[in-house]
């Protein structure tokens, strides 16, 4: 079984596009999008007090207190005839292997919409690999990076947001 995993296109049309097209360019079975569909930019937020943030976009104010994959997009895949919301569920890519997913995360600088203390994240994960019958062919598919795996790598931000340390964060998520 072939398969071929991407996260994180947040709206990219052209993401998107190469992500549908992968399946038969690189002649896999399955295709997997772990998390962040919907779209992200690059924009000043500012703080407004009590958990509200404005940001300005195309010349438009808009007023948050999180990003990323919205609840409401739920529903939208769930509709789709040709995608399929895997949240918490485990299901069978073929006759020999099962795969586990979540899209929610461990607490991040942008308070998002999907995520969870450490604790809650465990009991979701727990509840998932609980149900695999056959663990050494079983695929895992968790939105955040695996603690050491290299991919949990990343430059630690700053408390406005938008700038950088020159050091490095290790996110802690999955750590059991």
């Amino acid at each position: 079984m072939k398969l071929f995993f991407a996260a994180d296109v947040h709206g990219s049309e052209i993401c998107w596009k190469k992500f549908v097209n992968a399946g038969e360019f690189y002649g896999v079975d399955v295709l997997i999008l772990g998390g962040d569909m919907t779209g992200k930019a690059i924009v000043p937020i500012v703080d407004q007090g009590k958990g509200r943030y404005k940001v300005t976009l195309l010349e438009q104010d808009k007023y948050l207190n999180g990003n990323d994959d919205a609840f409401a997009i739920d529903e939208v895949i769930h509709q789709s005839k040709v995608v399929e919301n895997i949240e918490g569920k485990l299901i069978f890519l073929d006759d020999h292997h099962e795969m586990g997913s979540t899209g929610w995360s461990n607490p991040t600088p942008w308070h998002t919409p999907r995520e969870e203390s450490e604790e809650k994240l465990n009991e979701r994960l727990e509840s998932i690999i609980s149900q695999v019958k056959d663990i050494p062919n079983a695929v895992f598919n968790p939105h955040a990076p695996l603690y050491g795996s290299g991919l949990d790598d990343a430059p630690e931000l700053m408390k406005d947001l938008l700038s950088f340390s020159s050091g490095i964060v290790f996110f802690s998520a999955f750590v059991t």
